[in-house]
């Protein structure tokens, strides 16, 4: 081993190091792994596998040599973006029930019905695409046409439907462990949302997108670690059955799709492209985060917003990258969330950004006497799917797509604060 490649080494080892102090620091504080430690935990396994993956790639994308600044940026920025959560103790916080009852009700049974009417809408397609997928290369022809399709993205509104169920796809997550807490809470809703958050899975997986169908299972595993001491006994013995069961079922189709599109890959076995899927994304940041020969001007993370002021803002990820193809690395890979803002705004900017948004988040999540309201609740959870969702993938909430789920999260925060403060006395309308 060759004088560059050791020290390369050296910073991924000093990479691991970071999680693990960082995470043997939250163990210490709170005597237990919180939400926020649980991430860390995430972020280590990470920079684990990128160790691994560095050191046996051999695919067509290789990795340039290492530096460790990269590595300490990105440490922190992750650390500052999981303050909500670090500081979070779920052991002493309770969950407290809406004031808006019914509007939250109502909030469920739209995203039930919206996921509903669209897998039906959908019912004739939906059944050749998941025969396909037990085909050789049937995974990888889902793959391609829903490529093709996305070129589509952002020109028009073609089903309400599916727009709707993607607005409250996180939602939906969040709201069937939150009703799990509930004293009394409504079984036929329960239900309703398992089938409405399995019916999501099982479109995702015809059109051969398991990166969603991975991201959803890690937003459902993830959420029920921040209930787990809010969950009655019973709730928790559903859910962790619930959570086999999808994750198996999800788990068996994912496997066909990997298998299809890397079976005949000439440089990578499935198990590799397993592991480049997986450990790629703090390697990259390394490589091209602080410096990808340019910025893309907030085109991914603030794509539907800047469409209002300019014209020439791409419609989808085919347009945008074409657009700024003279750049070192495009969103083809995994590069973490942070690396979306540094590739949008620059390093400088992107910081300022996170301390901005970080000093916000803190405030607005701060526990009321070990009491979270619901509309604190929506934020705390947004800041753990951007960083559960980003660890090793995108900024998840970019595009237009991304970008309307971000304002109806607001929408919603929104609403059940103003509607908590009228509750209160603390606001008052007619």
């Amino acid at each position: 081993m060759d004088h560059i490649k050791v020290l390369d080494n050296l910073y991924l080892v000093i990479n691991i190091c970071l999680y693990l102090i960082a995470i043997i620091v939250c163990y210490r504080r709170y005597g237990y792994m919180n939400i926020g430690g649980a991430c860390l935990v995430l972020y280590l396994s990470i920079a684990v596998v990128s160790l691994h993956l560095y050191n046996t790639s051999t695919f067509e994308f290789d990795f340039e040599r290492l530096t460790l600044f990269p590595f300490l940026y990105l440490f922190g920025m992750l650390l500052m973006a999981l303050s909500s959560l670090l500081k979070f103790d779920e052991r002493a916080v309770t969950f407290e029930q809406p004031t808006a009852m019914r509007s939250f009700y109502a909030l469920c049974v739209v995203g039930v019905l919206a996921t509903l009417f669209y897998f039906i809408s959908s019912l004739s397609s939906l059944q050749l695409n998941l025969a396909s997928l037990f085909v050789d290369s049937g995974g990888a022809d889902l793959y391609a046409d829903s490529m093709e399709d996305s070129e589509d993205v952002g020109v028009g509104v073609d089903n309400l439907m599916s727009i709707i169920s993607n607005l409250c796809s996180d939602v939906m997550i969040l709201a069937l462990f939150y009703v799990m807490t509930f004293k009394s809470p409504k079984k036929w809703l329960i239900v309703g949302i398992i089938v409405s958050v399995a019916l999501s899975l099982i479109m995702s997986l015809s059109e051969g997108l398991r990166g969603q169908v991975v991201l959803s299972l890690l937003t459902i595993l993830f959420t029920y670690y921040l209930f787990r001491y809010r969950l009655p006994q019973r709730a928790k013995r559903i859910a962790k059955i619930v959570m086999i069961v999808v994750g198996v079922l999800a788990i068996v189709p994912v496997a066909f799709i990997t298998f299809s599109r890397f079976d005949n890959h000439q440089s990578m076995d499935v198990a590799e492209s397993i592991e480049w899927y997986y450990g790629q994304s703090f390697l990259n940041f390394n490589n091209y985060g602080l410096d990808a020969g340019g910025i893309r001007y907030g085109d991914r993370t603030a794509n539907f917003f800047k469409s209002f002021l300019f014209d020439d803002v791409p419609h989808n990820f085919v347009e945008r990258r074409e657009k700024y193809s003279h750049l070192k690395i495009d969103d083809y890979y995994f590069y973490t969330f942070v690396g979306d803002f540094t590739i949008d705004y620059g390093p400088i900017l992107a910081v300022l950004l996170f301390i901005i948004f970080t000093v916000i988040f803190v405030k607005k999540t701060r526990a009321d006497n070990n009491r979270l309201h619901f509309h604190q609740l929506l934020m705390l959870y947004f800041v753990l799917c951007v960083c559960v969702q980003g660890s090793f993938y995108l900024f998840s909430y970019s595009d237009v797509g991304g970008n309307l789920k971000m304002i109806f999260m607001l929408m919603l925060y929104v609403y059940f604060k103003l509607d908590y403060m009228r509750a209160n006395g603390i606001l008052k309308w007619k």
